[in-house]
């Protein structure tokens, strides 16, 4: 009787472990992430960043298109003048308040390297709020070159996706190094580390 138990037993098992499903793959899931895949990709550019810098290699920093651009006096500024420093372009409009704090600090930059450092504020306020640009400027003392992009042909140029705030750091031959989306607690430590290591890099 026990072994006619046992053999039942062991038939049970086999069949059991035999008709058990299973789950198939779908063909379209993604595959995981492995050595040999990462291999294969190796052939896909990627922008190489210096450490702890945040700023893209020299070599792939790509040339920025010349503006020019009046500010709130009419005075006409042009990009390529300031080739030979290291220069911030900082977007912003009259009712962004985190564009207005990245301006007030990057003010406080500028003045501890006013010979190496030019900050332009690009203002993009549209017609229903452009009224407000002096008068926000000299309430905010912003001692920055202001400069009117009425048309928007500068913002479409270098900050296509329009976000504000939105800064591009230029390196001593005026070619982008870094560009900074928005301005939370804690940027200003990504900011200051940005703008010392182009100040660091060799002048032409």
């Amino acid at each position: 009787m026990k072994l006619l138990t046992l053999i039942a037993l062991s038939f049970f098992i086999t069949m059991t472990v035999h008709a058990a499903p299973t789950t198939p793959v779908p063909t379209d899931a993604p595959a995981t992430e492995t050595a040999d895949s990462v291999k294969g990709a190796e052939n896909v550019p990627v922008k190489k960043v210096e450490e702890n810098t945040h700023l893209t290699m020299k070599a792939d920093r790509p040339s920025v298109e010349n503006f020019r651009l009046k500010d709130l006096s009419g005075k006409e500024h042009n990009l390529t003048n300031f080739q030979g420093k290291v220069v911030v372009i900082s977007f912003w409009a009259t009712w962004c308040k985190p564009c207005l704090r990245e301006l007030k600090f990057l003010k406080t930059l500028k003045a501890k390297h006013p010979n190496k450092l030019e900050v332009l504020a690009v203002a993009t306020d549209g017609p229903n709020t452009a009224s407000r640009i002096r008068p926000v400027s000299i309430q905010k003392k912003l001692t920055m070159p202001i400069l009117l992009d009425a048309d928007g042909s500068v913002m479409a140029s270098m900050n296509a996706r329009g976000i504000l705030p939105q800064s591009n750091y230029l390196d001593y031959q005026g070619k982008l190094a870094y560009a900074h989306d928005g301005f939370v607690a804690g940027d200003e430590e990504i900011i200051t580390s940005a703008i010392e290591a182009l100040l660091k890099e060799k002048q032409p």
